[in-house]
């Protein structure tokens, strides 16, 4: 059934020689690897107007963004805030769940662990004194990523796979993920290949990184920019295999 439907496709474009041969084995005669797309992506939208207002609120902050998270991975912002709130007292951690409905569990885990915290539906702004802002709305990837000194990828610590890392490049932040990127692996091998951005295994490793990208603002700017260059080329490559087809 599946040769019959795949044998009318003329051209089949994947990202990775992986997938090339699984679409052959399907009966697709012309399957060429062009690269993930995901690197011709246009940046999130961000509201200036946002954006401004939320700067001046978080000025002087040292902001962590983790974006697109699965259950329980804020535990790890958790212990990492534990292990450096005593040596820096100015970090905020932004939690972006995937689903907005975890919101809630998110929340409760703060409140267990006496964490000060806002939520972006009720606040608007961060309270005063909270370290932690739990993000319930939609479409404002942009503008905390805009925000933020380090982004964090979601789904990297469970064994969700991880999602898309592409979109930190277009911002002045520094990509972390956690061990579980098999969604983005041959992307994953090209950022830590490249020195573009950092594996974290689990809390200590995070603590550990946060506090490196904190104190030394030449391994910082040079994390991001190697990131930025990666993407870059990449997109240009693409760019290139898709106009010759």
């Amino acid at each position: 059934f599946s040769k019959n439907i795949f044998s009318k496709i003329d051209l089949c474009l994947v990202q990775e020689k992986i997938y090339q041969n699984r679409f052959q084995k399907l009966g697709i005669k012309d399957v060429r690897v062009s690269g993930n797309i995901k690197f011709l992506s246009a940046p999130p939208v961000v509201k200036l107007s946002d954006y401004l207002k939320l700067k001046k609120n978080l000025k002087k902050k040292f902001v962590i963004t983790l974006f697109s998270s699965h259950e329980k991975e804020e535990i790890n912002l958790i212990n990492c805030h534990n292990d450096l709130k005593k040596k820096f007292k100015n970090l905020v951690f932004i939690i972006i769940p995937r689903h907005i409905n975890k919101s809630s569990s998110i929340v409760m885990n703060l409140k267990n662990n006496d964490k000060k915290f806002s939520v972006r539906s009720k606040n608007k702004i961060l309270k005063k004194n909270s370290n932690f802002f739990v993000v319930d709305t939609y479409g404002e990837l942009g503008l905390f990523f805009k925000l933020s000194q380090i982004a964090i990828v979601g789904g990297s610590f469970n064994n969700i796979g991880g999602h898309n890392p592409i979109e930190v490049s277009h911002f002045n932040c520094v990509l972390f993920f956690g061990p579980n990127m098999f969604n983005f692996e041959k992307i994953r091998e090209l950022i830590l290949k490249k020195n573009a951005g950092f594996l974290v295994q689990n809390h200590k490793d995070l603590t550990k990184m946060v506090s490196l990208i904190k104190t030394n603002k030449k391994i910082k700017n040079k994390t991001i920019k190697n990131f930025k260059n990666l993407c870059n080329s990449e997109s240009k490559k693409m760019s290139l295999i898709l106009k010759e087809l």
